[in-house]
């Protein structure tokens, strides 16, 4: 531990505006990168459970033998869109303001990490998930910044969200899924 403490920095830089209006400019191309990368990654989680129902629907089989109609791409697209409108700024607010201040060059670095990471994850085939990818950036750029540079009580709560969504929606799915049982 005194490593880590002695290899971080011990206290705040001084940012140059100069240097912070030239990485908002930068900053710009990453968000669409990372926009491209969450597109890639997310959307295709969205919209396998609709997908596997169109296969069903129209082969009577759940492997999906043709391409994935781009009205369904179009659906996951606008759906994502709309859930970020509606309730994304909660999340962005935790994870950009509340758990860590993010400026500029900082915005930048952890953009195009996630991105990157998200993009290899998507030509590898692994559906990861791209707000891990984001939080997991967010951290450890946190952490080079300044010693304190991430409110651990907010990533512990992430953390605690993250461990009991995937009991929670499996349970939630499987109950509907033995309602329905039993009501086919």
């Amino acid at each position: 531990m005194k490593f880590v403490r002695w290899i971080l920095p011990a206290n705040k830089h001084m940012t140059d505006d100069r240097t912070m209006k030239i990485f908002s400019s930068i900053q710009a191309f990453t968000a669409c990168f990372a926009g491209f990368a969450h597109g890639a990654n997310d959307v295709g989680n969205a919209i396998a459970p609709l997908t596997a129902l169109i296969a069903i629907y129209t082969n009577l089989d759940v492997r999906q033998r043709n391409e994935t109609p781009i009205y369904v791409l179009l659906y996951g697209v606008v759906a994502i869109c709309v859930g970020l409108v509606i309730l994304g700024h909660r999340v962005i607010r935790t994870i950009g303001t509340d758990m860590s201040t993010v400026n500029a060059a900082s915005g930048f670095t952890i953009e195009f990490g996630a991105a990157v990471t998200s993009l290899t994850a998507s030509k590898l085939g692994l559906p990861i998930s791209t707000t891990h990818s984001l939080v997991g950036s967010v951290v450890f750029v946190g952490l080079i910044r300044d010693r304190k540079g991430v409110r651990w009580s907010i990533f512990r709560n992430i953390i605690l969200s993250w461990i009991l969504t995937l009991p929670i929606s499996g349970l939630m799915a499987m109950g509907l899924m033995l309602l329905l049982k039993f009501s086919l």
